[in-house]
């Protein structure tokens, strides 16, 4: 199984003092995703034995849902393309000479 689509979110351009194109950055979806669901948790709460245990478990928490937003995303998209083709097939069979 392939990694799920990570592109850039929020990307800037980066020039040099010249004005000249050196870059771009932002940070990717998957960490998007995470900090919302780090947001998220802190209204929810963790509990666990220590402040170090909670941290580390709110993390993978984190990532393990940016995860599942991707895989969904990409889950999403690949249906909406097959319905695409699905509905162009159908206008085609119906413009076919009989």
């Amino acid at each position: 199984m392939s990694a799920p689509d990570n592109p850039l979110v929020f990307p800037r351009r980066i020039t040099d003092r010249g004005g000249r194109d050196v870059g771009h950055d932002g940070i990717t979806l998957r960490d998007y995703f995470a900090a919302h669901a780090l947001a998220a948790s802190h209204v929810a709460g963790v509990e666990a034995v220590s402040r170090d245990a909670a941290d580390a478990i709110t993390a993978r928490r984190c990532y393990a849902l940016a995860d599942a937003l991707l895989r969904e995303r990409e889950r999403a998209a690949a249906a909406e393309l097959a319905d695409a083709l699905g509905r162009a097939r159908a206008d085609t069979d119906d413009e076919a000479p009989r």
